[in-house]
Formats: structure tokens, sequence, C-alpha cells
């Protein structure tokens, strides 16, 4: 991501990793700690970059994408305000960005992660 984003002049925060697979496209944000507002503001940031923003040119999607997953990937607790800003930023991606259903989830181990996926 950190590649593309200085292709694209992009500056913001960003997600940690993106996956394409078929028809979905799968953004990860992980954290060490805590998961905390800041990391659903970087994938938010994410989302609107690929879909509207700088890096649509730089990273081939799917033509129809059926699915986007958002994954938060942490070690730790999550914030009190994270459950509250995934519930607002779903219905706002949803509204603004695109009709493709988008699922946030939040993970705590790389066994979760995978079965979830």
């Amino acid at each position: 991501m950190r590649s593309l984003l200085k292709r694209s002049n992009g500056r913001k925060k960003h997600a940690d990793k993106l996956w394409i697979i078929n028809d979905i496209v799968i953004i990860i944000e992980e954290t060490r700690g805590r998961a905390k507002p800041d990391d659903i503001d970087k994938l938010d940031k994410t989302i609107r970059a690929l879909l509207k923003g700088s890096l649509r040119s730089h990273i081939p999607l799917p033509e129809n994408i059926s699915k986007i997953v958002v994954i938060v990937h942490s070690e730790g607790k999550v914030d009190s305000m994270v459950p509250k800003l995934v519930a607002n930023k779903n219905s706002e991606w949803k509204r603004t960005l695109t009709n493709t259903g988008i699922a946030l989830l939040i993970v705590h181990c790389n066994k979760e992660l995978i079965s979830k996926l």
C-alpha cells in the first residue's frame, strides 16, 4: 500500500493491507493493541481513495465488486467508540460510495481472521 500511495501522491493515513480475490475486495488494518477510532478512519480513507480517489487509477479493481470486507485485526480490546463509528460509517459508505455491501469485522487473532474470511 505504501508504494502505491507514493505513486498516487497519497499522503493520508491508510489501511495496512489490500487483497483482491476474484470480485471481493478485502481491506485490513492491523493494530498492536486496542482498536481505536483512528483505525476506522484509516479504513474509511482507504475505501474512499480506492473507489473514488487517488488509488482508483493505480489498482485494477474487478468490474463488478460483489463485496467489500473491511477488517480491524486487533490484538487487544476495542475502544467503546469503535462500534458506534462502525455503524455510522457503514451506513455512510452504502449511501455515498457504493451499492455493494460493505462488511466491517473486528477480529483478535489469525485463526479468527481466517475463519471469518
